[in-house]
């Protein structure tokens, strides 16, 4: 008897139509192109415009959405799946990196903010 090799992706045996060369069946190597594709844009852009702002919210936001997209990858790169991007883990480590700045950033700035308006009221 022989083993059945499963789908890296949705898990399930690949009985009928096989696994191509990345461990998927064709049904999710389509799906998980498309995918990975699209979260790679989107994850780049965000991190563009997050690195364009100067506004600590919006840039925030903007690195909040790339984080969710890079976790989604890293999914499929812990599953053994190839993707477009050298490395997620790094991108993902990066991203972490600049949101931790821009909050600590941003906290200080308001403990500023609020320390400086008691002493406005009394001058």
């Amino acid at each position: 008897m022989f083993a059945v090799p499963s789908c890296k992706a949705c898990r399930r045996p690949a009985l009928l139509f096989g696994v191509n060369r990345d461990g998927m069946c064709p049904l999710c190597a389509s799906l998980v192109r498309v995918e990975t594709i699209a979260r790679v844009r989107i994850a780049a852009d965000a991190m563009r415009t997050a690195r364009q702002t100067t506004n600590p919210k919006a840039r925030l936001k903007k690195i909040d959405v790339a984080i969710r997209n890079l976790k989604a990858l890293k999914v499929y790169a812990d599953r053994g799946i190839p993707l477009v991007v050298p490395s997620v883990s790094d991108l993902l480590h990066q991203a972490l990196q600049l949101r931790r700045a821009t909050a600590s950033k941003a906290g200080r700035k308001h403990l500023r903010k609020t320390q400086e308006e008691p002493n406005r009221g009394h001058a």
